[in-house]
């Protein structure tokens, strides 16, 4: 995750937790809707999780809105200060000549103007 996306998952992740909001109305002052908080603040947990653990929580918990509330404290705790170990680098595939060849062919055989 990007260090701005954290810190707007951080944040809603307290709103949800220690202000009791719902997903949506966490969500609204960055004008993103219920599903993508959810996914933000699930992701977060995860991540901070995988990385440096959360004894409270088990695999399950991670992903349950009352197990988290039920823990807020040891969550908001482990994702405070949170910062990723190494940065995650966007998947590169180099393709072969002949694989670059090949899909030319598949599209000038679907294409009406070859």
């Amino acid at each position: 995750m990007k260090p701005e996306t954290i810190a707007k998952a951080r944040t809603m992740l307290s709103s949800v937790l220690l202000d009791g909001l719902t997903y949506r109305e966490a969500g609204a002052p960055f004008g993103v809707g219920r599903s993508t908080v959810e996914r933000s603040i699930k992701s977060l947990v995860l991540e901070v999780a995988r990385e440096r653990g959360i004894p409270e929580l088990d695999e399950d918990g991670l992903s349950c809105l009352p197990r988290l509330r039920q823990f807020r404290e040891p969550v908001l705790r482990a994702v405070a200060d949170y910062i990723p170990v190494r940065p995650r680098r966007k998947r590169i595939t180099l393709l072969e000549p002949d694989e670059i060849a090949a899909g030319a062919n598949r599209v000038r055989l679907r294409s009406e103007n070859a």
